[in-house]
């Protein structure tokens, strides 16, 4: 019960944004008619139960002008069945493609937001949240259309055609409806266990997948290693994952089947075996026992809606459970902090300093830095130093919002005039000019603009090389690291930001690489922090910020620092 509950918040949640959205009246009229439409293909069922009553009856009494006037109507309504049909398939795929333009767009907008994207990482409840977006939601909508038809399709079956069939013989109908609910019922009792398997299904798939994704983007690390029997191995283990959750999957539907299929076989005769010694006694004519059967079927195909769609209704609860939890996620990212967990308050302003900043790992696990407070003068660079481990790069990932489990106040600017570059540039899916504005879409800058930031980064020759700005390719693997790195740097130089923080953004260049890209940084006024270990570094900042570990640190001047025993020609 608690499941039922559970699966009916979720699946109302999923359902009512877009029927209650701006497009709401579009939304519910186009729904309103795919249900019309079906319904009327229940009406056409019944009419056609009737005509085919008396064609049978005309057969077997000889009646020739009844069986053609019969055998005309029947043609009449296929001449309109046809359209109809068509229609009603156009109206359930346009369903389908505005909703699911809308439903992807609403979370890819909960996705984006308040960085989502990167925190999501952090919980272990979501895994691979590309194919809840792609293909869960598309496969959760289309299931919602098909089984929101059959449930109200079932349904007026079973007043239709158990009026009918109460009409021939009441005893019938009644051991229909009971065997109906029977058969459901240790249907149920057999295949529960089928809504976890498909579920587990759906996420080892994604793992599998996940897996040749994962060598693909790597190809190049795991060649130099030697790595291919290793990660060989990986793949098989979780391919062998799916194999054996679908074998399982499979023994339930055989046992299912075994108990469906069986009943389906007797039930669809019984009719005529009950009805047979009326139509013997003459108290029937053979068009209602052809009439009976019908609608015995229908009625029982109805009431058997879970056993005959218990595959169905699986995927349809998986899907609701995946992209529920997703969303409960994704909502709960855009909520308040939750009161009683200490976090770091960010203040906007224009300058950048840390007052008090004790700054811990997501989960609360390890403090990375104690009660740290210092403030960033305009124009000058400061250096963060200290052990692998220390905090370094988490100390950046506060000052840019991304994490914030502490206690504290991070002073900041905005956003906008911050830019963070990652020991790995981020490579987008573009053109070379859009890597080069990234993350701004201005076109303002000219070609000329674009090609002397290259050739002030030692990239002279790189549109000449690609083939022009408006070129696409896989940028990370036509450029080196080091390219990379360069060509983050040409971004920073466009984009002028008041700060920008650079966490090991040189360490793929040589000396001479880095010292051109730190005086030209100097030259725009830029105040700037960096990470790195390299000696080299000191020269260009005036203040280093020393993470000695254990929460521990010291700020120094750089000439301190460099008289310090700290310091090394070969390693800092």
């Amino acid at each position: 019960m608690n499941r039922f509950k559970s699966y009916s918040r979720q699946f109302v949640l999923l359902v009512k944004p877009y029927f209650f959205s701006e497009e709401k009246w579009g939304a519910r009229c186009l729904f309103a008619l795919v249900m019309v439409l079906m319904l009327s293909f229940n009406v056409f069922n019944v009419v056609q139960s009737f005509i085919l009553r008396d064609l049978m009856t005309a057969v077997t009494e000889k009646q020739t002008s009844n069986f053609y006037n019969n055998a005309l109507m029947l043609l009449a309504s296929f001449a309109l069945f046809t359209p109809a049909m068509t229609f009603f398939l156009y109206s359930q795929n346009l369903l389908q493609l505005h909703w699911r333009r809308w439903l992807t767009n609403h979370f890819l907008n909960k996705y984006f937001s308040n960085q989502a994207f990167y925190k999501i990482k952090l919980n272990d409840k979501i895994d691979n949240p590309d194919q809840r977006i792609a293909e869960d939601l598309n496969t959760f909508i289309r299931q919602n259309i098909d089984l929101s038809g059959l449930l109200l399709t079932h349904s007026v079956t079973i007043l239709s055609f158990s009026g009918i069939l109460f009409s021939i013989d009441k005893t019938l109908a009644i051991v229909v409806i009971i065997l109906a609910f029977l058969r459901t019922a240790i249907t149920l009792l057999i295949g529960k266990r089928l809504s976890k398997l498909k579920f587990r299904q759906l996420q080892r798939e994604a793992n599998f997948r996940y897996s040749l994704v994962h060598i693909r983007d790597n190809s190049e690390s795991i060649a130099f290693y030697r790595g291919e029997s290793r990660e060989n191995a990986t793949v098989i283990k979780r391919f062998s994952e799916v194999l054996d959750n679908f074998k399982s999957t499979i023994d339930l539907q055989r046992n299912l089947m075994f108990f469906t299929k069986g009943t389906e076989m007797i039930f669809t005769n019984l009719p005529i075996i009950f009805l047979a010694p009326r139509y013997f006694s003459g108290q029937i004519d053979f068009g209602q026992i052809t009439q009976a059967a019908g609608a015995f079927v229908s009625i029982l195909a109805a009431l058997g809606f879970i056993v005959d769609s218990f595959e169905l209704l699986s995927n349809f609860t998986a899907e609701i459970n995946r992209l529920g939890t997703f969303d409960a996620v994704l909502s709960k990212q855009k909520a308040a902090p939750q009161l009683g967990v200490p976090t770091i308050n960010i203040l906007e302003d224009d300058y950048l300093a840390l007052q008090h900043v004790t700054l811990e790992t997501p989960h609360y696990e390890r403090t990375l830095v104690k009660d740290l407070s210092c403030k960033v003068p305009h124009t000058e660079g400061v250096l963060v130093v200290g052990p692998s481990g220390a905090g370094k790069s988490s100390l950046m990932r506060a000052i840019a919002g991304l994490w914030n489990a502490g206690t504290g106040c991070i002073i900041r600017p905005k956003s906008e005039e911050m830019l963070f570059l990652p020991q790995r540039p981020y490579m987008i899916l573009g053109n070379l000019r859009s890597q080069l504005l990234y993350p701004t879409t201005s076109s303002e800058v000219t070609d000329k603009q674009l090609q002397e930031a290259l050739e002030q980064v030692n990239l002279a020759h790189l549109s000449e090389r690609v083939g022009g700005f408006d070129v696409e390719l896989e940028w990370a693997d036509v450029l080196s690291l080091g390219e990379q790195q360069r060509l983050a740097f040409a971004r920073l130089l466009l984009t002028k930001p008041r700060y920008a923080i650079l966490d090991e953004a040189t360490s793929a260049l040589d000396v001479g690489n880095e010292k051109r890209l730190y005086q030209l940084l100097k030259e725009t006024g830029t105040t700037f922090i960096s990470v790195g270990h390299r000696p080299t570094l000191v020269q260009y900042h005036e203040n280093v910020l020393q993470l000695v570990g254990n929460g521990n640190w010291q700020l120094l001047s750089a000439q301190e620092y460099c008289n310090s025993s700290s310091y090394s020609p070969e390693f800092a």
